[in-house]
């Protein structure tokens, strides 16, 4: 693909690309059978502070193998769509659509199946709440959420009205900073299901231990509803991010919350660039932090469609990844300067990312998206275990492997703070 001139007639298209991004995305869902198991939910009562401690490697040895972290869970995954509607809040109009007094967000939500009479003995499960990214719909990662559902997390994820592939005039990347307000609508209507009795989903969610994790401009929103001084939502305990926009956040950002944060991000990804995306999450996070870098990793590699993409594009995903978006972005040349301001400016801590190539010709070979999978599907699961689990030795093992283990590998590479 031809690099992007850096010309004033193409500027906001590439701003844009620097903001936002997704992959179209068709995987279905289906249920995981079970391994070994990891006791998450049968401490599903325990106590945990609204926003737990950081983790600390090597507490009591015998970290997880990757081949644990990336085992199925002892728990048989069911899923159920959910038809919300926030009656409170527009979507605003965008092209030939119009807008709405409503916002639409069809949400489908994995689920560890556990016999209603079961439910009061096994305990309640953490929530992980899932934000797609641009362009792309609640379906852009069913692997990781039958994964984490396996293990004993309820995966929530919607599709947000204006910013999905199929929103009416296009995707719309503009509408990010009313995304995380959808992320708490959500949360709010799924813990009111799971205490209502008749439903699939009563007994089975932990509302004192959420987590909130994306991908690209659905990590960005991962990022405002947890840190953002006024989006944010304060019941998010944990967050992880893989690909996501954080080039326009300064220290102050991250000044809300200690919440812990875990960062994916692949130093090939064309799309979003490791520089400055990733590169200035490690230099302005506050602790507790962890930014993981794949070797030679893609944006598209994070999505579960990159394995069908593989076939299209063996050498690197990112050669369809970048056309989708591309199109996108083109015929959605929108100022984010404006978006930077609405998000507050410099005051919070929020500022116009550094220029960056989007999508330049000749991308080098790519990170095998399986393998890069692999390595999302183990990271977020331990993260999430590390800071969740009701048993210490447990989280300590976890947390082993996120933080120790895992970037022994050489694909991988991890700073902490």
């Amino acid at each position: 693909m031809p690099r992007r001139s850096s010309s004033t007639a193409d500027s906001l298209p590439r701003r844009a690309a620097s903001m936002a991004v997704g992959c179209l995305v068709f995987a279905a869902s289906a249920c995981s059978a079970p391994a070994d198991r990891v006791d998450l939910a049968l401490a599903g009562d325990a106590s945990v502070a609204s926003v737990p401690a950081a983790c600390v490697p090597d507490a009591h040895g015998r970290a997880w193998t990757e081949a644990r972290a990336t085992a199925a869970g002892p728990y048989a995954v069911e899923t159920v769509d959910l038809s919300l509607v926030d009656v409170t809040r527009a979507t605003p109009p965008h092209h030939r659509f119009t807008g709405s007094d409503v916002r639409e967000l069809p949400t489908r939500v994995w689920y560890p199946r556990v016999p209603s009479l079961l439910r009061a003995r096994t305990g309640s499960f953490p929530v992980v709440m899932y934000s797609h990214g641009f362009s792309s719909t609640r379906e852009e990662n069913p692997e990781l959420a039958k994964h984490l559902a396996s293990h004993g997390f309820v995966v929530v994820a919607p599709t947000f009205p204006a910013s999905n592939m199929l929103a009416p005039g296009g995707p719309n990347a503009a509408d990010v900073p009313r995304q995380p307000g959808d992320v708490s609508f959500v949360l709010d209507r799924v813990l009111e299901l799971g205490r209502t009795r008749g439903h699939a989903l009563h007994g089975l969610l932990d509302a004192s231990r959420i987590a909130a994790v994306g991908l690209s401009l659905g990590g960005l929103t991962t990022l405002l509803v947890t840190y953002h001084a006024t989006l944010r939502d304060p019941r998010i305990d944990v967050a992880v991010a893989m690909a996501p926009v954080a080039g326009l956040f300064t220290s102050r950002f991250y000044e809300t919350t200690r919440a812990p944060i875990l960062v994916l991000h692949g130093d090939g990804d064309a799309i979003l660039p490791y520089d400055p995306h990733a590169t200035t999450f490690r230099s302005q996070a506050l602790a507790p932090a962890q930014l993981l870098t794949l070797a030679r990793g893609t944006h598209t590699g994070f999505t579960t469609q990159a394995k069908l993409v593989t076939l299209i594009a063996p050498k690197n995903v990112d050669n369809v990844g970048c056309a989708v978006v591309g199109s996108a972005l083109d015929s959605d040349p929108t100022d984010f300067s404006a978006t930077v301001t609405a998000l507050g400016g410099a005051a919070l801590g929020v500022v116009d990312p550094p220029a960056a190539d989007f999508c330049p010709a000749g991308l080098p070979e790519g990170m095998d998206p399986v393998r890069q999978l692999s390595i999302e599907d183990a990271a977020v699961l331990a993260f999430l275990v590390a800071h969740f689990d009701g048993d210490a030795t447990t989280r300590d093992r976890a947390c082993d492997f996120v933080s120790r283990v895992l970037p022994e590998d050489p694909d991988v590479d991890s700073f902490r703070r």
